[in-house]
């Protein structure tokens, strides 16, 4: 069973906006004491999710469009007795409401939820963002920005055409995208992957059993952290190999690299295709 509601006035303010335009902002919370994961889709906008320490689920929808369109503009909670709730933004039209892209309007969504929960988020063109998590998250962008930061569990993110800034994440890390960059900091899991077609993937401080990072076109840099010991392999088909400085012969690197520590070294295989793979040696950090 299901309990559905369309958001409407908790809080209706307009806010300044272009002649042309009308912005509204609607705020909305609901109980959330049984809610185990949490499932956004926002096609017409942006979404931010923060965890916190409340057992409620607070959504701010900010509404962007022209005064005919802004009032087709809808936004959908629907809570599940299997512990699911689902946040969707629609377009209501003369045959329904419709979940799609809208280039005369756009809605973003604020979200403020209990640290521990689930979440799924995704976006056509608008940026996604998950901070304070607990329960790990699973975001896709066709276009949009990915920022994930304070998360513990697993971090799965899928884009097209983005650029993805993961941080201080405790758990396992699978990142693939077409083209953009990808920044990969401070992250500690059993396995940490990431693949990119084009673009540049710079990875600091990630302590894991497997790294594995692989740009088809462009390049790769890994920054190892002080007191850490890897079992690196390198390869970059297309350009150079350059680990502590020192440029490798026939772009590859096989060996053990760093400093001894009393932790199992990580296994580490960096690829680039078509640009260089640069390693890094940092011994001391201020």
């Amino acid at each position: 069973m299901r309990k559905g509601w369309a958001l409407f006035l908790a809080m209706f303010v307009p806010v300044a906006a272009r002649a042309d335009e009308q912005v509204w902002k609607q705020q909305v919370a609901w109980p959330a004491d049984d809610v185990e994961h949490l499932a956004v889709d926002n096609r017409l906008g942006s979404v931010t999710v923060r965890g916190w320490d409340r057992s409620e689920v607070q959504i701010t929808a900010t509404k962007r469009a022209a005064p005919e369109i802004l009032s087709r503009l809808r936004v959908h909670m629907t809570k599940f007795d299997d512990g699911r709730m689902v946040i969707d933004t629609r377009v209501k039209l003369e045959a329904g409401e419709l979940i799609l892209p809208l280039g005369a309007g756009r809605v973003d969504l604020t979200i403020d939820a209990p640290r521990g929960v689930r979440l799924g988020a995704r976006t056509w063109s608008g940026d996604l963002a998950a901070a304070g998590m607990r329960g790990g998250a699973r975001l896709e962008t066709e276009a949009g920005r990915i920022d994930v930061s304070d998360v513990t569990g697993a971090v799965v993110a899928r884009g097209r055409r983005s650029n993805q800034h993961l941080t201080l994440i405790r758990g396992d890390v699978d990142v693939d995208d077409l083209e953009g960059d990808v920044i990969l900091q401070q992250i500690t899991g059993d396995r940490i992957v990431a693949h990119l077609l084009r673009g540049t993937i710079r990875a600091d401080r990630l302590l894991a059993r497997t790294i594995s990072l692989e740009a088809m076109i462009g390049r790769v840099e890994f920054v190892l952290g002080e007191n850490q010991l890897v079992e690196l392999r390198a390869r970059a088909r297309g350009g150079r190999v350059v680990v502590g400085g020192q440029p490798q012969e026939a772009g590859m690197f096989r060996g053990m690299v760093g400093m001894r520590s009393a932790a199992p070294a990580s296994r580490v295989e960096l690829i680039s295709y078509g640009g260089d793979v640069l390693v890094q040696l940092v011994s001391a950090r201020f």
